[in-house]
């Protein structure tokens, strides 16, 4: 590996005889003659440089057929095979992946899912270079990969994690402290240093002084590779197998030949020896094709040298930590093999448990443990502990609503199996021995777990809210509540249960009555559009040489790719202009003979463009369009056709009808749904004691026959609301906010005390031939108060010779809740007719309220929907798009209506225009 091909360091697997590595690097631009010269019985690890990370968190892979010969030979020579990713050139898009979450989780989930496709042992990252200020990404990146590796690993077969760095101080720059605690290996480049500093490129002294460096910055001498060059500078840049071909033998024994510097068998043995002496893991070669495979090669050298360092017994893999709380005892296995010779001596405590040929033992000890090894005067050993708690970890203790969506947490531990759970939310229980709970507010959650071995844990998670949010509420019953986002002014669509897929309301504030604790769910409205237009009939002629397509945009929207038909290969630049003919973004790509799609990533504001061809092989594009006189309109893009002025010259001699030549021209503009659907919880209580202040009962509407209003005290301190027929009682408690139900409408009431003023807002009554529109009642109510004997209605505007009968369906008289007439409605005529139409008039309590109809049965010059015994009558005077709801409230259906009168379904109660206007 070259410090100008950064490349990180391979995985660990455990083979049967090498405990320290010496690992070698394979270049993607060998031959694959070179792929069957390496020696694998020398190595234990290879890696394959490179694979190119792309800026959509996935990666090119290099050479394949290269990749593909390589992998076979390292499985057929049982060599654990890596792959190495970025390099010098090509590790760009590092810094587009690390920056963001989203990528970063996408590029670690492709690496592990790479691993996976091809049994890779390991992932290496070698990125040239991050800047001083990117280090926080460097190491969120690593995170992420370890995590998505460790998710697919075993102890039997850990797939490894390494890093590349150079081998001078200046290199710490690109990195953070405590970036080794995510990696397996870090690879030193102790090579390319300047030789004016230290008289050779890759001196021992500059080895010993870049593993002090990197020590410094906390990476463990157990995770260091050091690397050594299989090629020579100085006098230039050369392999060692060229170096050395004129005389091999002379060349083998020294560092300096011919003007080369290099490492020779001399350097590279005690650079073997000191690394080993030192406690690092092993060797790192850059790069094994530059060897020679006979009795002077460089990499037997290192072999020959580990060999004396080497044990028979593999590394040992134990967990640091063993639970045992749903049983009495531990099985504890070693990732080592029983073989003739070796000794497994087990310790709990200092104790000595167990020692013989046995690789697992079970044991009810708790504690500090030790498993030592022992084959041929050679042992190793790992300490780990054995507990009995459970562990809550893999129970998040933050989550963000709706990002990515998590709305459950499962308990590790089922209650089937002897457990037992508490769940609280904001310190209450919610629930009791279940092994779930919803998470579907903002807040503090509480997880404890009991079982019959362990002592309880708990485990405290944080809820936040991302996206639009509403908070959740306690309310009184009954009471009208206004539901919206309290972080922007967004609309919202509203549905009843989490998986509906129709919606009951669309807007930016709903409108909502709690009769009882209910869970509504919302999400923001996607405003998003993709706007596709496939068939182009525009040109522009800025000159001679080349020709676009103009297009307007009245809202921001991002242009995603085009097509384009070309007439030769080569290269093509693509630009848009704007209406000044400046130029506002510009691409270059390789275009083939035939169809070929542009993708770009361009944004545009508000304003009119051109989108151009500034260069093109054979000096042209191949033009498909024709000629139109009419814009196209899709969204808030308009394409304008007709618009070229005339060309110079024909785009083809004899067609200068084709002039358009751009194609399937995508635009995006909108926002797409930031945040999964969500819930809001309302809970709806009964209220024991009275609210002063005004009570409001919005659009009440009574109809023929339909109750009048009375109050009744009953002597308690709180009132009861009633509503009452011409015939009987509507029957109505005094339970607070309770909806009342009159035929097919549904009324909500509130709950009043002494001295309160009750008002009704926007109440009508209908009669035959008018409309009367009450909109206020305002009385006080005091306490063993006395109702009037009669309320006088004063009215104009009938046609004369009209007599009281024309009121007939007005309420005439009061009842007690016991039937008994305690008041009458009296109705004086105060003007007869003139005209066509007049205003209505009459008085409740002193106050004067008018409105104008028509005595014919039409209406004032405004929509109406009519609800008659046989059906809903629709009467549309001005076009209109109206949306339609339920008596409950909930949304029916959206249509456009011209002007004429329609019937409407009796399941429509009552409708809304455009501008928010109920129709009644």
């Amino acid at each position: 590996m070259r410090l100008f091909l950064l490349t990180l360091l391979f995985t660990f697997s455990i083979i049967a005889v090498n405990a320290q590595k010496l690992a070698v690097y394979f270049p993607y631009y060998r031959s694959v003659q070179q792929v069957d010269a390496i020696q694998y019985d020398k190595v234990t690890d290879v890696i394959y440089a490179f694979a190119k990370p792309t800026a959509s968190g996935s990666s090119e892979l290099l050479a394949p057929e290269i990749f593909d010969a390589l992998r076979l030979k390292c499985s057929q020579n049982s060599v654990p095979f890596h792959l190495g990713m970025g390099g010098y050139g090509l590790s760009d898009n590092f810094r587009v992946i690390a920056a963001d979450a989203n990528l970063r989780s996408t590029f670690a989930q492709h690496c592990a899912a790479l691993c996976t496709q091809y049994n890779l042992a390991g992932i290496d990252i070698d990125w040239e270079f991050p800047s001083p200020s990117e280090v926080d990404n460097v190491n969120l990146l690593l995170e992420a990969i370890q995590n998505e590796l460790e998710s697919i690993s075993t102890p039997q077969n850990h797939i490894e994690l390494s890093v590349a760095v150079g081998g001078d101080q200046g290199h710490t720059n690109y990195f953070k402290a405590g970036f080794s605690d995510y990696v397996d290996y870090v690879s030193i480049m102790a090579y390319d240093a300047p030789i004016g500093t230290w008289g050779h490129h890759s001196s021992m002294a500059f080895m010993n002084n870049a593993i002090d460096v990197w020590k410094g910055m906390g990476v463990p001498l157990s995770k260091m590779l050091v690397g050594v060059p299989f090629y020579g500078r100085c006098a230039g840049e050369a392999s060692y197998a060229d170096i050395s071909a004129s005389n091999p033998a002379t060349a083998f024994v020294s560092d300096n030949f011919n003007g080369y510097c290099y490492n020779g068998k001399p350097t590279l043995s005690a650079k073997t020896d000191t690394v080993m002496t030192k406690g690092c893991a092993g060797m790192m070669v850059w790069e094994v094709s530059h060897d020679r495979s006979d009795q002077y090669s460089l990499l037997s050298v290192i072999d020959e040298t580990l060999s004396k360092y080497e044990c028979p017994v593999p590394a040992l893999i134990m967990d640091s930590i063993y639970r045992h709380c749903d049983s009495f005892s531990a099985t504890l296995i070693s990732n080592v093999s029983e073989a003739t010779g070796r000794v497994f001596s087990w310790y709990a405590n200092g104790i000595l448990l167990y020692s013989g040929p046995e690789n697992e033992y079970t044991t009810s000890e708790t504690g500090q443990f030790e498993l030592k090894v022992e084959e041929s005067e050679c042992s190793k050993t790992v300490l780990f502990e054995v507990v009995r708690s459970m562990d809550l970890s893999d129970v998040p203790s933050t989550i963000i609503l709706c990002n990515p969506g998590i709305d459950t947490v499962f308990s590790p531990y089922l209650i089937e199996n002897g457990f037992k759970t508490i769940w609280e939310f904001n310190n209450e229980t919610t629930s009791i021995n279940t092994d779930f709970q919803e998470v579907l507010q903002p807040g503090a959650y509480k997880l404890t777990v009991f079982s019959s071995y362990c002592p309880s844990v708990e485990k405290y998670i944080q809820v936040s809210n991302a996206g639009p949010q509403v908070t959740a509420r306690t309310v009184c019953e009954g009471n009208i509540e206004l539901l919206y986002s309290e972080s922007e002014n967004l609309e919202l669509v509203w549905y009843y249960d989490k998986n509906d897929q129709q919606a009951f309301f669309e807007g930016d504030t709903l409108t909502y009555v709690a009769v009882e604790s209910d869970t509504l769910y919302y999400e923001e409205k996607s405003t998003f559009e993709s706007l596709v237009f496939s068939e182009i009939e525009s040109g522009f002629n800025q000159n001679a040489t080349f020709y676009g397509t103009k297009f307007s945009i009245t809202n921001t929207a991002h242009l995603s790719s085009f097509d384009v038909v070309t007439i030769a290969n080569g290269l093509a630049e693509f630009t848009i202009l704007n209406q000044n003919l400046d130029t506002v973004h510009s691409t270059s790509t390789n275009v083939v003979n035939g169809l070929n799609t542009i993708l770009v990533d361009w944004n545009l504001t508000t304003g009119t463009y051109y989108l151009v061809c500034t260069e093109s092989p054979a000096g042209q594009l191949k033009l498909f369009s024709t000629y139109s006189a009419s814009d196209i309109v899709v969204g808030n893009v308009t394409l304008h056709s007709g618009v070229y002025n005339s060309f110079a010259v024909p785009a083809y001699s004899g067609k200068s009808e084709y002039f358009g030549f751009f194609n399937e021209i995508t635009f995006e503009s909108g926002s797409q749904i930031q945040c999964e659907r969500k819930a809001v919880v309302i809970t709806a209580e009964e209220c024991i004691t009275c609210i002063p202040g005004e009570f409001s009962l919005n659009n009440l509407l009574m109809t023929y026959g339909d109750p009048a209003v009375k109050v009744k005290p009953n002597y308690q301190g709180v009132n009861d609301l009633y509503f009452y027929t011409n015939e009987a009682i509507v029957s109505f408690t005094n339970d607070f906010a309770k909806p009342l139900s009159i035929g097919s409408t549904t009324y909500y009431v509130a709950e009043i005390c002494n001295g309160d003023t009750i008002q009704i807002v926007s109440a009508q009554i209908l009669v035959q031939k008018a409309n009367l529109s009450i909109t206020a009642i305002n009385d006080t109510i005091e306490q063993n108060g006395n109702l009037p004997q009669s309320i006088v209605i004063n009215y104009s505007g009938f046609k004369n010779g009209d007599t009281k009968n024309d009121l007939i369906q007005l309420p005439e008289f009061i009842q007690s809740t016991d039937g008994k007439v305690v008041g009458r409605f009296e109705y004086t005529k105060t003007q007869d007719a003139i005209s066509n139409y007049y205003n209505l008039a009459y008085s409740i309590g002193g106050l004067l309220v008018t409105s104008t109809v028509g005595l014919d049965g039409t209406k004032s010059e405004q929509n109406q929907l009519h609800r008659t015994s046989s059906g809903n009558r629709l009467s549309i005077i001005t076009p209109t798009r109206l949306t339609a709801y339920s008596v409950n409230g909930k949304w029916l259906w959206n249509k456009y209506f011209e002007i004429g009168t329609y019937t409407i379904p009796l399941e429509v109660y009552f409708m809304v225009d455009s501008k928010n206007s109920v129709l009644r």
